[in-house]
């Protein structure tokens, strides 16, 4: 039996780093791995206790929403992840540079004790990153490339719907903006 949840436990953590950021589906993974959901969720709380992965729930004003809502999963170790799906290639030949870049702006954000979200509307408009500090709101958008530098629709939209304090948005050309 321990052989078996030593595989699942394989398969289940080679799946999240492929997602890695993404929305986690847990009935999704399931399905495909033939694995409870339960033991998912078991399985997800287990490697969140001892720091190898991190979830971060949406963020909604409804308080009941943010806990019914599927998160998003990062790992605190991107060589732990990089090892996962065999990929050591240099960032500029990555095709998840911006996935990398994420990850290590919510580690950043976890050493400094932020409480943090995600903003997701429709699954068309997303802000990575969203804390609250002091009764007031914030948000990170985290971008490899910026189109054309414009400020991407999802900011307009978060700027619109939710009226942050501050956002901010990091890429790779930022002095271009």
């Amino acid at each position: 039996m321990a052989y078996k949840n030593i595989f699942e436990y394989e398969s289940l953590l080679r799946r999240l780093a492929l997602q890695d950021g993404g929305i986690m589906n847990k009935s999704a993974i399931s399905r495909d791995l033939g694995i409870y959901n339960n033991k998912i969720a078991e399985m997800i709380h287990v490697l969140e206790k001892t720091y190898i992965l991190t979830s971060i729930q949406p963020f909604f004003t409804n308080k009941i929403k943010e806990q019914i809502k599927s998160p998003k999963v990062y790992f605190h170790d991107l060589g732990f992840k990089n090892a996962l799906i065999n990929n050591f290639n240099t960032l500029e030949m990555r095709s998840d540079k911006g996935e990398i870049y994420e990850n290590f702006i919510v580690n950043m954000l976890i050493r400094k004790n932020k409480n943090i979200h995600f903003w997701n509307i429709q699954n068309r408009y997303e802000i990575d990153f969203v804390y609250q500090e002091g009764g007031e709101i914030f948000g990170i958008e985290v971008k490899s490339q910026l189109q054309n530098n414009k400020i991407p629709q999802s900011v307009k939209m978060f700027i619109d719907k939710i009226r942050p304090q501050n956002i901010q948005i990091f890429n790779q050309n930022i002095d271009d903006v």
